[in-house]
Formats: C-alpha cells, sequence, structure tokens
C-alpha cells in the first residue's frame, strides 16, 4: 500500500493523517527483460524428459495474442518444444481469466452437470517446473484436465487479467502444492538416507517349512506377506516421489487392506490425500 500523508497545523496543534492508497496493479502481461531472463532460466533448469507445449490466445482478443506471443520464444529458450512454434488462437469451453494450464486428465465416473466433481492429473515435472516459473514473475496459473489432449503435452492458455481476488486465491494454492512438494522431496530423501537398499532375498526350497502342527499356519507364507506388505509402501513411495498420487494411494490402500495398522502406509495416505486436495483445489 502507498501511504498519502497530510498535515494541518491549528492553534499550535499539529494534526496528521495517512491515508492508505491503493498500490496499481501492474499492466497485464508485460515484463521487464530481467523478468524474462529469470522466467527463461527457470524453465531451463528442468532436467527430467520434458513435455512439449501449446501456447494459445483468445479468438476475439488479439491484445492479449500480441502480449503472449513473446513466450513463444521464451519457451524455446528455456528448451521447451511450442508446437507450430507460434500462438494457437483457440476458445475454452468454460472461459477462464488469467494463464491457463491445461493437460490430459482422467475420470472413471465423471457428471459434467456436477460442478464439484473433477478429473485427475499427473503432476508432470514439466507441470511444475511452468507453474513455479509463471509464479517466480507474478502469474498465478491454475490448472484444468482436458481428456481430449495427448498425455505429454501442456496447453498453455493465455487470457484476460483476472481479478485481485481470484489472483490472490490462485497465488494461496500455488503456495500450498510448493510446500507439499517440499515436504514429499524432503521425506523422500530421509527415507532413502535412512535406508540401505538390499535384495529381497526368497526362501530356497529347503528352507520351505511345513504346517504348523499345533496351529496349521505355514511359517514361509507369513514371511511372504511380509515381503508384500512392504512392497506396497515402497511402491506407494516411489510413485509419489513420481507424482503419480492416485496410484500411490492405491498402493496404500492394498498395504493397509492386509495390515491396516501399518504405520508407515497411514502416515504415507495421508500425506498423499492432503497434497491431491491441494491439487484438486486449482
Amino acid at each position: 500500500m502507498v501511504l498519502a500523508c497530510s498535515a494541518l497545523v491549528v492553534g499550535g496543534l499539529k494534526w496528521q493523517s495517512k491515508i492508505q492508497l491503493p498500490v496499481p496493479r501492474r499492466p497485464w502481461l508485460r515484463f521487464t527483460e530481467d523478468e524474462r531472463r529469470e522466467f527463461v532460466a527457470l524453465l531451463a533448469s528442468q532436467t527430467e524428459p520434458r513435455d512439449r507445449v501449446r501456447l494459445a490466445c483468445p479468438t476475439s482478443n488479439e491484445e492479449v495474442c500480441v502480449l503472449a506471443e513473446p513466450f513463444v520464444g521464451d519457451f524455446q529458450r528455456g528448451h521447451f518444444f511450442v508446437e507450430n512454434a507460434g500462438i494457437t488462437r483457440t476458445i475454452l469451453g468454460k472461459p477462464t481469466s488469467g494463464v491457463v494450464l491445461l493437460t490430459y486428465g482422467h475420470a472413471d465416473i465423471f457428471d459434467p452437470q456436477n460442478p464439484d466433481m473433477g478429473k485427475w492429473v499427473k503432476q508432470t515435472p514439466s507441470l511444475s517446473k511452468i507453474e513455479d516459473a509463471f509464479g517466480e514473475i507474478g502469474i498465478n496459473t491454475i490448472g484444468l484436465a482436458d481428456e481430449s489432449l495427448p498425455h505429454d503435452l501442456i496447453l498453455i492458455y493465455f487470457g484476460i487479467e483476472p481479478d485481485e481476488a481470484t489472483d490472490k486465491r490462485r497465488e494461496s494454492l500455488r503456495k500450498q502444492r510448493q510446500e507439499a512438494e517440499r515436504q514429499i522431496r524432503e521425506s523422500t530423501e530421509t527415507k532413502s538416507a535412512e535406508s540401505v537398499p538390499s535384495p529381497t532375498v526368497l526362501p530356497s526350497p529347503r528352507e520351505l517349512a511345513t504346517p504348523d502342527v499345533k496351529t496349521g499356519d505355514n511359517p514361509n507364507r507369513n514371511s511372504q506377506r511380509e515381503i508384500a506388505k512392504s512392497s506396497h509402501v515402497r511402491n506407494a513411495q516411489a510413485l509419489e516421489a513420481q507424482g503419480r498420487y492416485q496410484e500411490a494411494l492405491r498402493e496404500c490402500n492394498a498395504e493397509l487392506r492386509v495390515n491396516p495398522h501399518n504405520k508407515d502406509a497411514l502416515k504415507l495416505r495421508g500425506r498423499i490425500e492432503r497434497t491431491i486436495q491441494i491439487l484438486n483445489r486449482q
């Protein structure tokens, strides 16, 4: 906020007021050369295999298309493949302001007449990096799912400027996602540091035990159960690190069906569910 100060002296007493004036918002989609260099540097820092990008703007708004055009070169300098090396004019089925990131999404059961239902999308390294790069220059993006898109394509739609309330809400969601991803990385790194990888040793034929006469149980069957249970947790941790949260959740549930009191699986499932809730609010 900008403070405007004024003073009035009456009868030897001084009265001073401070009036808060709103700070004007920066012009939409206009950036300095330094900001563009920072944007490109963040895009270029991705090391994993990259998704392709398609840049788009409203069919009926030439001004936004002109302002979005420099991002073609920005993404190319950031080592992303830009479809058609230009801007595609398009119309969204659901009008949305701001910068929208559309990716492939799927739901086994989806009712388009239910506004509270959504589709699952995979949070790929490219999608996270693009969201962070836009956030660094003050643009808070929103993610949408489109089942017609290829799995390795991100459609980046530049719309009209969002209102301030919408922008603040998207900024809050972006920061929640970044915090959730930071916690996942730290948890994965801690698990890797604490555990020493060792091959799974299955019993040899000579080690196969006969059923216990008193209980009718087979000790070897129990050991195989333990191996299966621990593999579900390991699989879930690996899928979580890759951003495949729905698959990771299924692994946690498979483990908990066998061992409902597994603390590692319960803790992991809770963290994954919180992450999914954050991503679904976007």
